[in-house]
C-alpha cells in the first residue's frame, strides 16, 4: 500500500486559534478532553492528502509512478466521492498559478507544501501546518485550503493564519528579506478565494501587543470566557459556563412574545440564537451519552428500548408468498417500492397476519432516554451500556 501523508494539527489548529485567541482559560480547560473526529474532518483530511501528492509530483518531490500508487490508495477511502478531486484541484491551479507566476520574477521562488510552521517564540508548544507556503523576493505567501462548505472562512485578520503566519517567518527570515505577508484562503466548495495582506511589522506587533499577553493568561488558566463563533468546535462547549450563563439572559424573555420584546433585546438576541442553539444540541449529547452508558442518572426520566423499524428478513421469501396468492397486480410483487406498511394496507388482516407476518423481522431498538411516565419498562443498566456501546 502506498504512503501518504499524515497530517499534523496544530495544538491551536482552525478551531483552536480562534478559540484560544477569543477566550483565553480554553486551553486549561481542554487539557484532558478525548477530542472525537468527525466525518466532516476526516473528508477534509483525504482532500489535503489528495492535494499534497498532486501538489508534491509537481514540485518534483515523487514520481508519476509514486504519485499513481497515491491516487490509488486514497481513492478506496470510504469518504472518497467522484467530485472531490474536481474541488481539490481547484486549489492545486491556485498554488501551482502562483508559483510559475513567481518563477517569472525569481528563478528561486520557494514552493513549501503541508510544512510545520513552529510559533512557539510566541505561544508556548504552538504550531501549525502550512498547506502551501510560497517565497518569492520580499513576499511570502500562504495558502491554506479549507474543504469544508458549511461556513465561510476569511483571510483578512484569519488569527489561525496570522499565527502560522509567525511560524513561516521564523522558519525562513534568515534567508529571504521578507517584508510583506499575504493570507490566502481557498474554499472550492463555496467557489470562494480569499486574500489579504499585512505587513511584517505589523504582523511582529500583533504578535507582542495581543499574542503573547493571552498566550501567557491561556497557560495559567486566567482571563474571561466569553462565547462567539470561535466556540464551535471547542471540546469544553457542552459544559461551558459561558454558554449557560448566555441561555439564562435569553431566557428572561422566553415567555414574551417575539413582537413585545424591546427593539434592542431582538436585536442583541438575534446574533445569538444560532449558537445557543448549537450549545443546547451539544449540551443534550453530552447528558444523553453519560446517561446511556450509565454514568450519570438524570430525574423523572429513564432508558427504555426505542422501536427497532420493521424489515423484510427474505424479500423473495414475500415475494413467493404473493405470487402464491396469485395476485399478479404488480405492486404486489415490486417489494423494492412497497414496503412493509403498503402491503399490510393492500391485505386484509387475517391474511397479512399468517401468511406475511411471518417473513418480517423487528430488530432490537437503540437505548432511548425517556420520561418515567412513559410505559416501556426500563432497561438494566448492564444492558443499557452494552446496546450504547
Amino acid at each position: 500500500m502506498a504512503k501518504h501523508s499524515s497530517r499534523k494539527h496544530a495544538r491551536l489548529s482552525a478551531s483552536g486559534s480562534s478559540q484560544w485567541m477569543n477566550c483565553t482559560p480554553s486551553v486549561r480547560l481542554s487539557e484532558g478532553i478525548k477530542r472525537t473526529s468527525s466525518d466532516y474532518a476526516n473528508e477534509g483530511t483525504l482532500a489535503h492528502e489528495f492535494a499534497d501528492v498532486k501538489l508534491r509530483h509537481y514540485n518534483g518531490e515523487i514520481t508519476l509512478a509514486q504519485l499513481n500508487d497515491s491516487l490509488s490508495d486514497l481513492r478506496t477511502h470510504a469518504l472518497y466521492g467522484s467530485g472531490m478531486e474536481d474541488f481539490v484541484q481547484d486549489y492545486i491551479d491556485y498554488i501551482t498559478r502562483a508559483h510559475k507566476e513567481n518563477l517569472k520574477v525569481d528563478e528561486g521562488a520557494v514552493l513549501g507544501i503541508e510544512e510545520r510552521l513552529d510559533f512557539s517564540h510566541v505561544v508556548p508548544e504552538g504550531f501549525g501546518t502550512g498547506d502551501g507556503v510560497l517565497i518569492a523576493h520580499n513576499l511570502l505567501e500562504l495558502v491554506d485550503l479549507k474543504y469544508g462548505m458549511g461556513i465561510m472562512v476569511y483571510a483578512e485578520d484569519n488569527s489561525q493564519l496570522m499565527l502560522y503566519a509567525l511560524g513561516a517567518l521564523r522558519k525562513y527570515e534568515m534567508m529571504y528579506d521578507i517584508q510583506t505577508i499575504k493570507l490566502t484562503i481557498v474554499q472550492p466548495r463555496r467557489s470562494s478565494i480569499s486574500s489579504w495582506g499585512i505587513s511584517v511589522e505589523r504582523l511582529n506587533k500583533w504578535a507582542e501587543e495581543e499574542v503573547r499577553p493571552k498566550a501567557e493568561m491561556a497557560n495559567k488558566g486566567e482571563g474571561e470566557l466569553k462565547t462567539g463563533d470561535h466556540c464551535r468546535f471547542c471540546p469544553v462547549k457542552k459544559t461551558c459556563s459561558a454558554h449557560h450563563k448566555e441561555a439564562q439572559e435569553a431566557a428572561k424573555f422566553e415567555f414574551a412574545e417575539p413582537k413585545l420584546l424591546p427593539e434592542q433585546a431582538i436585536f442583541d438576541l438575534y446574533p445569538k440564537i444560532d449558537r445557543m442553539r448549537s450549545w443546547l444540541g451539544k449540551l443534550k449529547e453530552h447528558v444523553e451519552s453519560q446517561v446511556l452508558s450509565g454514568k450519570l442518572e438524570l430525574p423523572g426520566y429513564k432508558v427504555v428500548e426505542s422501536s427497532g423499524r420493521r424489515k423484510w428478513a427474505d424479500p423473495k421469501s414475500v415475494m413467493t408468498v404473493l405470487e402464491e396468492m396469485e395476485f399478479e397486480h404488480e405492486e404486489y410483487l415490486n417489494l423494492s417500492l412497497l414496503g412493509i406498511t403498503r402491503i399490510s394496507a393492500l391485505l386484509d388482516k387475517d391474511t397479512f397476519e399468517e401468511l406475511i407476518t411471518p417473513h418480517i423481522h423487528k430488530p432490537s431498538g437503540k437505548p432511548k432516554i425517556v420520561a418515567t411516565t412513559d410505559g416501556r419498562p426500563a432497561l438494566g443498566t448492564d444492558q443499557a451500556k452494552e446496546d450504547f456501546s
